[in-house]
């Protein structure tokens, strides 16, 4: 049970992260390509999110970094 508790939960945040770069939930699933969808996806978790607001509050990136 607790370790499915910690992939949920890694996985939303893996999630959350996409969606504040643009990209799909979907595009998680290239992880399932052995060697270049890892590569891929995780040169997308290193790039800096989008710099424009969201509908909750402003990016959290732009705070700590500014």
């Amino acid at each position: 049970m607790i370790i499915l508790n910690i992939f949920i939960r890694s996985l939303s945040v893996r999630i959350r992260k996409l969606r504040e770069l643009g990209k799909s939930s979907w595009t998680i699933l290239f992880i399932l390509i052995p060697f270049i969808g890892v590569t891929w996806v995780l040169a997308l978790f290193s790039i800096n999110t989008i710099s424009k607001k969201n509908n909750w509050r402003g990016n959290p990136t732009l705070r700590v970094f500014s």
